[in-house]
């Protein structure tokens, strides 16, 4: 028995990712790279043997061309657990005027916690908190 695939739809039926089991954790897709959609399902395979349930079936209703590459779309309207991604975020510094980028899960890490962005970026962070000096 080999490892179950994952294959990762958009919230517009397009197949964006497959990958093995073992490398689900290294992947990071923001948006769908045809759409640029932000809302994402993911399949577990379609083994039957494995004993994991289709919300998106196996074959696909078709394909379109985006940007010339042939794009197969699922039906996906079964689906009812859709992860949100959201965008980076790009801000400008409050001491050093630079601009910083706000990674995804550093957002979600503020919003989890209940606190604000960050209005300081992370090497001023630093210097404030007294972890490096000015000059560094």
């Amino acid at each position: 028995m080999g490892s179950p695939m994952y294959a990762i739809f958009c919230k517009n039926g397009h197949l964006t990712k497959v990958v093995k089991k073992k490398e689900f954790d290294k992947i990071i897709i923001r948006k769908c790279k045809f759409c640029g959609s932000r809302e994402f399902t993911t399949q577990i395979g379609w083994d039957d043997e494995e004993n994991f349930d289709s919300v998106v079936p196996r074959d696909a209703l078709g394909f379109e061309y985006i940007n010339d590459k042939k794009v197969y779309i699922f039906d996906v309207s079964d689906v009812t657990d859709w992860e949100y991604r959201p965008p980076d975020v790009l801000r400008i510094c409050r001491d050093c005027k630079e601009e910083y980028l706000l990674r995804r899960g550093e957002i979600n890490f503020y919003k989890e916690q209940n606190l604000e962005l960050p209005k300081r970026c992370r090497k001023c962070r630093n210097i404030r908190q007294g972890k490096v000096k000015k000059d560094e």
